[in-house]
């Protein structure tokens, strides 16, 4: 499995934790009670401003794994932890400002494992 190696910016990175709630109660009758289905999953948007070089490499490890297709390593920023992860979006752009650097976002999504290793978003 390929490794996300890329600089990144933690004062430019935004995490998020996103839980899967069930509501059983959809008939509203009687009490209403929650169960999680999964969670927490974190979700990771990072802004990068790289030169040409670099941006050209992360633009082809995006595209090698087709976009949101193919999980890869990502290293989180804050705690150093890695975490398999996938593309959240199936599309990437980038701006360049005078053919000298490229500026953009992406989102990284978590991609949780059970006990089996069986792959599940």
């Amino acid at each position: 499995m390929r490794v996300f190696d890329f600089p990144i910016d933690p004062a430019r990175t935004r995490v998020t934790y996103t839980f899967r709630t069930i509501e059983s109660n959809v008939a509203r009758v009687g009490p209403e009670r929650h169960r999680t289905k999964s969670g927490p999953v974190r979700t990771w948007e990072l802004a990068f401003r790289q030169g040409w070089d670099v941006a050209n490499r992360l633009w082809r490890f995006y595209t090698e794994r087709r976009g949101a297709w193919e999980a890869f390593l990502f290293r989180d920023p804050h705690t150093g932890e890695q975490h398999v992860a996938r593309f959240a979006d199936d599309e990437m752009s980038r701006t360049v400002f005078w053919r000298r650097y490229h500026e953009g976002r992406i989102r990284i999504i978590e991609v949780l494992q059970d006990a089996n290793n069986v792959t599940r978003v």
